[in-house]
């Protein structure tokens, strides 16, 4: 585990002794008063929080809470102030034990005594609702299992980490659309409406200690965390007496209500629950059921091990302290499945690429295809010939023969040949005198050509052409 760097000497009045712990949004040492040496656990915001305003609102939350509450199972606060660099701190009881997740780490089966501890946790609780305040983050990691003063006398429950709390009569600093707490043990209405939540938000956090201590697993989980908070909230969990290993109907009936979808179905406060869970603690045949072991399934870790974003402590002798962040704190029974949903992830990526990839390429295909389809459906189109006018023949330079046809008709045609048209007489008028030329018919195709030949062509009269015009009178 990492210690605290650069851990100054003098914070206010408190000498640093060493580093304890830290977080996210302050850091955890053991200290002294300078005057008194009375020891305590002092929290310091961290530099790069310290001008946030409502880091600081949800730093100095604690210290409001525990004197508006004043109950003996919550940790008490000594002192607060601003260090010379500005920076808030917190000096609070330094208490030796630990947390109800170590201990249900340590000893996974012993449910009969994590469920006493449950129940000592509901009195400090009560006390909160009492006075409006809802806690908003309970998980076994905010109890703490202290052995006493001085390390001596019976285990003692103290609740910790109020900087979530919030307090009914004022108007909450949460920010719209962000939701604060552990998703392990956020209720529905918390995680989608964190401002509006009320007492029975504190219960369903409860219920799931209680369904965890019975059952040796949590009601909700996921490769996520958000996986985690849409199974919470919309899928049905596990009954309790199905896991529970026979336990009584009565208690397990307690359980799955406190984890009623709809909040106006559990029991109303912390209150309403110790006095159910109490009577029901107290029958023999409960507490013998109680002393059976059950499997845990899954090893328990903890959460300032397993995870860097909770606090770390410099050493397994380390006197604990109540020390949680305020933020989203992912469960480390997440931990081990990272690997999975790694894989997973990856595959699903791939096989996603390759989905695109293909219908990619049938599409391509698919448009070739129709490109090829519509130009074979289009009609052919037959442009005419045009035909070259023909040469005026001089003298001595007639047109070349055509080639010869392969088979005539009887008129000495070919069949589909076009006849030829004759050109009418065309007048050319020329000075004073009147030129008339009547251009030579074009010989029909197969006759022999006379100019090669060598006699001048015959002049062909059209007995329908019209007659040349007069000679113009002499002036």
């Amino acid at each position: 585990m990492r210690p605290v760097e650069n851990a100054p000497e003098l914070i206010g009045h408190y000498v640093i002794e060493r580093a304890l712990a830290r977080g996210s949004m302050g850091n955890v040492y053991v200290a002294h008063h300078e005057l008194t040496h009375a020891r305590v656990a002092l929290k310091v915001l961290r530099p790069e929080v310290a001008g946030d305003a409502q880091a600081e609102e949800r730093f100095l939350r604690e210290v409001r809470a525990a004197a508006h509450i004043g109950h003996e199972g919550i940790v008490r606060v000594h002192d607060a102030g601003r260090s010379a660099d500005g920076r808030l701190f917190l000096a609070m009881e330094l208490l030796e034990g630990e947390t109800l997740e170590r201990r249900l780490s340590r000893h996974p089966g012993e449910r009969r005594r994590a469920m006493q501890l449950l129940l000592e946790v509901l009195e400090p609780l009560s006390a909160a609702h009492a006075q409006g305040i809802i806690h908003r983050d309970l998980k076994p990691a905010n109890v703490f299992v202290t052995h006493g003063d001085q390390g001596g006398g019976p285990e003692r429950v103290k609740l910790l980490d109020f900087g979530l709390a919030r307090d009914m009569r004022e108007k909450s600093v949460t920010a719209t659309g962000i939701a604060l707490g552990t998703p392990y043990y956020m209720s529905p209405e918390q995680a989608s409406q964190p401002r509006d939540v009320g007492t029975a938000s504190d219960v369903w956090s409860m219920g799931v200690m209680l369904y965890e201590v019975l059952c040796g697993t949590m009601p909700f989980d996921g490769e996520t965390l958000h996986a985690v908070v849409i199974r919470s909230s919309v899928a049905p969990h596990v009954g309790t007496a199905e896991l529970a290993g026979g336990i009584d109907a009565e208690l397990a009936a307690l359980v799955d209500q406190c984890l009623d979808k709809d909040p106006s179905q559990r029991p109303q406060d912390a209150s309403a629950l110790r006095e159910r869970l109490s009577e029901l603690l107290r029958r023999p045949e409960v507490q013998r059921e109680l002393e059976r072991d059950i499997a845990v399934s899954g090893r328990r870790h903890s959460a300032q091990d397993a995870l860097a974003t909770h606090d770390e402590r410099t050493g397994d002798d380390a006197p604990a302290m109540p020390f949680a962040e305020t933020a989203i704190v992912p469960s480390p029974r997440a931990l081990p499945r990272s690997g999975r949903a790694a894989i997973v992830g990856s595959i699903v990526l791939w096989v996603l690429m390759l989905g695109v990839l293909s219908a990619v390429a049938a599409g391509l295909v698919w448009t070739m295809r129709s490109r090829s389809l519509a130009a074979r459906s289009l009609p052919t189109m037959h442009l005419p010939t045009l035909r070259e006018p023909a040469k005026p023949t001089t003298e001595g330079d007639g047109p070349k023969p055509p080639k010869a046809r392969k088979a005539e008709t009887s008129t000495g045609k070919t069949p589909g040949t076009p006849q030829e048209a004759k050109l009418p007489p065309v007048a050319v008028h020329a000075d004073a005198a009147v030129a008339h030329h009547e251009p030579a018919a074009l010989p029909a195709r197969g006759a022999p050509n006379p100019a090669l030949l060598g006699d001048p062509p015959e002049p062909v009269h059209d007995a329908a052409a019209p007659s040349p015009l007069p000679a113009p009178p002499a002036p």
